[in-house]
């Protein structure tokens, strides 16, 4: 029994993250995500957190070396947070909406045109570079403005980046909230009636505002919202184009860096809103490819691919797409 004690600590203390190890991954990871922190016991509490970051990290990714978890984990922008921390941060609820003010996709059912793998980032004007929506909870913003920029890139053969600021500063009567969260159906009502900018000439602060006057470049005609079913998701990304959808982000998506995430702690209740681009299938597992508001350095240079066919973190609770 001494003997296998003294293998198993031999084997922990190996496993283990070296203090050297931390500091050098920790500079690295400072420069950056351009980190500051104020004082010198604020700098050594994020130290230690982003250490014990890094252990988890480890242990995490020797099961995916094994094959017995689907993704891996890495430093990304938050890795200097506490889980509880990062919810406290981003994980805003909205109430629910009533569907049936809204147009319901119905889906084509042309299931058999659909390839086994497809992404719309392939595709010429549609997908524009993953953006950071920094400390505001604005994910619903980007979300729609992302929606939008891909059926006007479809639409117009040509690209646009839109003011995810002015959906923040412009759509609380519509029953948004700005930095404190709001739906990407509630951004597309505000469009169809009041258009929206570029993002080069109401550019993105990450703080509430006072909406400004602006020259819109593009309005919808209307929006729908699609059956709370992966089936008719897949219809409609496959002939509408890149959905909006909302997800529970509070499970294992913060530390996120690769892989297709079957995430076993999230829920269905939602706090997050994302793009989702396109879908595959890897070592058997189906998933969804994601474009997140998290910067281009986190997860897939801002992608995620999660699980498909299992409505993991709620994803098909509140999809929905614009229509030009």
């Amino acid at each position: 029994m001494n003997v296998l004690l003294c293998f198993m600590a031999i084997i922990l203390a190996c496993s283990a993250v070296s203090e050297h190890e931390a500091r050098k991954e920790w500079e690295e990871f400072q420069v950056k995500f351009e980190k500051n922190y104020k004082t010198p016991v604020e700098l050594q509490r994020r130290f230690s957190i982003f250490k014990e970051n890094l252990e988890k990290f480890e242990a995490h990714n020797k099961l995916y070396a094994e094959g017995k978890v689907g993704h891996f984990l890495g430093v990304g922008p938050f890795a200097d947070m506490t889980h509880e921390e990062f919810a406290n941060r981003f994980g805003t609820n909205i109430e629910e909406i009533d569907d049936s003010e809204f147009t319901l996709y119905t889906p084509l059912n042309n299931t058999y045109d659909i390839p086994a793998a497809f992404d719309w980032k392939n595709i010429p004007n549609c997908v524009q570079r993953v953006k950071d929506q920094g400390q505001c909870s604005s994910c619903w913003a980007f979300a729609a403005a992302a929606a939008l920029e891909a059926q006007y890139g479809l639409a117009n053969h040509a690209d646009v980046e839109l003011s995810e600021q002015a959906l923040v500063d412009c759509s609380n009567d519509y029953g948004n909230f700005g930095c404190n969260g709001g739906l990407a159906t509630r951004a597309f009502s505000y469009v169809m009636n009041n258009g929206i900018p570029t993002a080069a000439s109401y550019p993105y602060t990450a703080y509430d505002g006072t909406c400004q006057p602006f020259n819109s470049v593009m309005k919808i005609k209307s929006f729908m919202t699609i059956p709370s079913d992966e089936s008719a998701m897949l219809d409609a990304l496959w002939n509408q184009g890149p959905i909006a959808v909302s997800i529970d982000a509070l499970g294992m998506i913060k530390d996120y860096s690769g892989g297709v995430l079957y995430d076993t702690q999230c829920t269905t209740s939602t706090n997050h809103a994302v793009l989702v681009t396109g879908f595959g299938t890897e070592k058997g597992q189906d998933f969804w490819n994601i474009k997140n508001s998290y910067g281009p350095h986190w997860g897939e240079s801002g992608f995620l691919r999660l699980a498909r066919g299992i409505n993991n973190c709620g994803i098909t609770k509140r999809p929905s797409v614009p229509v030009v």
